[in-house]
């Protein structure tokens, strides 16, 4: 059985840190004594308040001596994951040594083996409080300390950590060497990285800083391919936050390691940069695919000032370091690189995400008190991450963009290499801008929940080009989550002209309160479309007008402008999740409007819509009809895109997942050979692993078909690629087979649950999902004793969702919330699932109403 985590608590935390300080710390590391386990050795000095007592994290396998000041002190018991320390003197002396298995979930010390060539990889992933995990230490953001290490590695391998690494001559037996790395400056431990194994690398310096791109041997070649555009955008970003936050780029070195089995995104180690090797694309990336991985660099790399340089103190600020990431790493895409889609993607998917979380009752503020380090999972989520940022975009254009930087730029300086706090921050704001930053963090930071605006139209006849005499922006809120905020919105105002819908003119707003006048709308015209939060200013729902509903939903593809158009189908998507619009509906918007669509980023962004729309929310009798009119507006897009854009790429890929007529089969057939593949695609493994597993899904490619794949591509990914395309088969036997590997095989990664939830649910085969309901709760409740808290959580995450939309899901969910073990972070993830669910049944149901049945406009 496996134990839980013992939780450091706030409390014992600010304790600790009254009594802890100016920590140095030497770390020998031997990763090349076994296969499955390492040996640590820590030698801590520090300086404490005399005779204050406290303890060490140390949530390792074994601990075989602990010495103290010199002299022997005893081992923890077996299970312990804190050593007590005896009275502290002025300066203390700690040394702890002992052996711990490498971890297999993605967090601590990672072991990863390449099944294309059985090399083995490692690297550490620690945040928020995973480095005890991997050797003993005071295991909290404000208790900094200089880290120097020793590793030992076979003699072929790499390793990489903040600071550069001098590998010294191999002088053992077993052909092993050390790696010695200076002390780096004072970093908290969970932002520490180690790279270890046989990797590839490119190097190229940036001005004076040296940058290097790592990654597995079998990832050399796609490697070389992505490192230009790599250092493009990271030398572009390092540029652009020097310029703004007035303080260059703080540490030695900027590498960037591409990682395997990495689930979470990236890690922002200083100078060794953490990040999934699904960034280097094995195929040919779309535009929107390219710019995501440009956010993911610049928003590690936002974290070198705010995170790294200066830390939370504690995890209430999480929100914090992840929000103006993400915050300025938009802005860095905008204003410093060749992608300029980072604020249509913000209207459209980035919101979406935030939304359907904040309208949870699990949703929090985006400032929220965490008791203790393992309750901060629980906000590693789209609140903390996209609202926060969406909340610092309106707090920059609220308080002006100059004093905004002017304020990042004196907080930086003055907590350099330390720790600081949200009211620090509010601090410089005020000092900067004038104004009542904490009064507005209120309304923003420590409340629940989403508004909608709509617009209240009146003129006599309600018709197109009557004359307004009024104009009301409507803020409301749900009765759960009843806050009015403060927003400031454009209006836009759109007219017809030569066929299309431009701007006529957009009127800024500030929104206060339930009810806001327009007044400089009156007597004008009424137009076809009127839209309140237009450019997308504010984070809010929107709802539109009757006349400006009609407009949306016959015409959206005639509006001229982009991010209007990313407004629009934000809001279409939202209807839908909140059964006011059929999926159906939703569906022939995108098969009708969707094709003439010219901004690139926003054709995957819908087309992901579509998918979602037709697996949740359509109802299930109109399935194959929709896909099959999806499919043959994919091909006819496709057959008019130009060779190698994005735009091919998107409908390419959109085809291929919505083709069900025996014709469309048959075309997906022909390009797995090679026959009719569109001239500028190229057959690649990404397209092909695309093709088998849409096949599969249908029941017209099997496991012979896998099999031919896993011969042509052996790596990790090919391998959960194949978990994928086996487990979207309409057969019984072949999704027990792939379930029972993620249960009960010690060997199942978190990259496979992943990968196997997007695939498992096929394509409308509830008869052959309905018993997993019953298996899949069984066997969560043994994971956690089997396979440990991070495994049994993340499995849950990624594949509960791939169950349908039943009552027998919503009793099964209910029914443990009444088990007396469930812990918080699943408490959670079975609440969103339950209403996640509850949604999707109530979509459904509309769905199948027939024209006349459904509500009209407006109600």
């Amino acid at each position: 059985m496996i134990q839980d985590n013992v939780s450091l608590t706030r409390a014992e935390a600010e304790a600790r840190a009254a009594v802890v300080r100016d920590c140095k710390y030497q770390v020998e590391l031997d990763l090349a004594k076994g296969q499955d386990r390492y040996d640590f050795a820590v030698r801590l000095e520090f300086q404490g308040t005399p005779l204050a007592r406290t303890f060490l994290d140390a949530q390792v396998d074994r601990v075989d001596e602990v010495r103290w000041q010199g002299g022997t002190l005893a081992n923890p018991a077996p299970g312990e994951q804190r050593i007590a320390l005896p009275p502290l003197a002025a300066n203390n002396l700690l040394e702890v040594s002992g052996s711990s298995p490498y971890h297999r979930t993605g967090l601590g010390l990672h072991l990863a083996i390449d099944p294309s060539d059985h090399e083995r990889y490692l690297y550490t992933d620690l945040e928020p409080a995973e480095a005890h995990r991997v050797f003993p230490c005071f295991d909290q953001p404000d208790l900094k300390g200089s880290f120097s290490f020793r590793i030992r590695v076979p003699q072929d391998w790499t390793v990489v950590s903040a600071q550069p690494g001098r590998p010294g001559p191999t002088t053992d037996a077993d052909g092993a060497r050390w790696w010695t790395f200076d002390a780096t400056e004072p970093l908290s431990p969970y932002v520490l990285g180690i790279v270890a194994g046989r990797l590839h690398v490119v190097r190229q310096p940036h001005r004076d800083i040296p940058l290097a791109l790592y990654a597995p041997l079998s990832l050399a070649q796609d490697l070389e391919k992505a490192a230009p555009e790599i250092f493009e955008i990271t030398g572009q970003g390092l540029d652009f936050y020097t310029k703004r936050f007035g303080i260059p780029y703080p540490f030695p070195k900027y590498d960037q390691a591409f990682c395997l089995e990495k689930v979470n995104g990236a890690m922002e180690s200083p100078g060794c940069v953490t990040i999934t090797d699904r960034m280097i694309y094995r195929g040919q990336p779309s535009s929107r695919e390219r710019s995501l991985r440009a956010e993911v660099i610049l928003h590690e790399m936002a974290h070198m000032w705010f995170g790294d340089l200066v830390t939370l103190r504690w995890w209430d600020d999480l929100w914090l370091n992840e929000s103006f990431a993400t915050f300025m790493a938009a802005m860095a895409q905008d204003q410093a690189t060749g992608f300029d889609d980072a604020w249509t993607y913000w209207a459209t998917a980035f919101k979406q995400a935030a939304v359907e979380e904040d309208q949870h009752t699990t949703s929090h503020p985006v400032v929220t008190a965490v008791p203790d380090a393992e309750a901060v999972h629980l906000n590693f989520d789209r609140i903390t991450y996209q609202k926060g940022a969406a909340v610092l975009r309106q707090l920059a254009a609220w308080v002006g963009e100059e004093p905004f930087f002017a304020a990042i730029h004196d907080h930086l300086e003055r907590h350099r290499l330390g720790n600081a706090e949200f009211r620090d921050l509010v601090g410089a704001l005020e000092r900067s801008s004038g104004r009542d930053v904490t009064a507005w963090s209120h309304a923003w930071l420590e409340t629940v929940g989403i508004n909608t605006l709509s617009c209240e139209v009146l003129s006599q006849p309600s018709t197109v080009g009557s004359e307004i005499e009024a104009v009301h922006v409507i803020q409301s809120a749900s009765s759960a989550q009843p806050t009015l905020r403060p927003h400031r919105i454009g209006l836009g105002v759109y007219g017809w002209e030569q066929g299309r819908l431009d701007l006529v003119r957009r009127v800024e707003v500030d929104v206060n309160g339930p009810t806001t006048a327009v007044p400089e709308l009156t007597g004008l015209r009424r137009p076809p479309l009127l839209i309140p939060n237009d450019q997308a200013w504010t984070y809010a729902k929107v709802r539109l007008d009757p006349i400006s509903q009609l407009t949306m939903q016959g015409h959206l593809g005639d509006v001229s402008d982009s991010l209007a158009r990313a407004v629009l189908w934000d809001t279409a998507w939202d209807m839908v999740r909140d059964a006011e619009l059929p999926g159906r509906r939703f569906v022939q918007m995108v098969v009708a409007h969707l094709p003439r669509e010219t901004d690139q980023s926003l054709i995957p962004v819908v087309l992901a819509s579509a998918r979602s729309a037709l697996s949740k929310y359509v109802a299930p009798v109109w399935g194959d009809q929709l896909e099959a009119m999806l499919a043959a507006a994919a091909e006819a897009a496709l057959s008019a895109s130009q060779p190698r854009s994005s735009e091919q790429i998107s409908w390419l890929r959109a085809f291929i997942s919505a083709a069900t007529s025996p014709a469309q089969l048959d075309r997906c057939q022909a390009m797995l050979r090679g026959e009719g593949v569109p001239s500028g695609v190229v057959l690649d493994l990404e397209l092909r692993w695309r093709l088998v597993t849409a096949l599969c899904a249908r029941g017209i490619a099997g496991q012979a078909d896998i099999d031919s794949m896993l011969k042509a591509d052996a790596t990790s990914t090919g391998q959960v690629r194949a978990l994928a395309a086996r487990a979207a088969m309409p057969s019984a036997a072949a999704k027990d087979a792939v379930f029972r590997f993620l249960t009960e095989d010690e060997n199942a990664t978190v990259e496979a649950a992943l990968w196997v939830g997007r695939s498992f649910a096929g394509v409308r085969r509830d008869d052959l999902l309905l018993p997993y309901i019953p298996r899949f709760f069984e066997a969560v409740s043994k994971l956690r004793q089997t396979r440990g808290p991070e495994y049994s959580r993340d499995f849950t995450y990624w594949c509960l969702p791939s169950l349908p939309p039943h009552p027998q899901l919503i009793d099964s969910i209910e029914g443990q919330f009444l088990r007396d073990d469930l812990q918080p972070d699943m408490r959670r993830i079975f609440q969103d699932a339950l209403e996640e669910t509850e949604l999707a049944i109530r979509a459904r149901d509309l769905d199948r109403l027939t024209p006349d049945e459904l509500p009209a406009l407006g109600e």
